[in-house]
């Protein structure tokens, strides 16, 4: 998974995750005071969500954002506080799950 944005009059990519198939759901937070927060899910393993963070150097680390959920879809926002909000329904089992983070 890759992250792409504007520099100047063309584009810089990032590789954000590549170790195992993700699905198209994806959500992203940032404002000019925090780090770049890209959620996506996994398609296999016990913990499904995660959260990549950018660390200074520009490369980035991911986390499980909510251990345990077997998710397939995703949306996040991030509220007043400058906490992000997921969404994460899980269509298998009829099942939506929010977490904060």
């Amino acid at each position: 998974m890759h992250y792409a944005y504007p520099s100047g009059s063309s584009w810089t990519s990032k590789t954000v995750y590549t170790n195992t198939q993700t699905t198209a759901a994806l959500g992203i937070t940032w404002n000019t005071t925090d780090t770049k927060r890209i959620y996506y899910i996994t398609t296999t393993g016990t913990d499904q969500v995660f959260v990549a963070t950018q660390n200074t150097d520009g490369t980035w680390t991911s986390q499980s954002a909510a251990p345990g959920v077997s998710a397939d879809r995703l949306a996040v926002q991030q509220n007043t506080d400058g906490k992000d909000i997921l969404y994460l329904p899980d269509t298998t089992h009829n099942t939506l799950y929010y977490a904060q983070h």
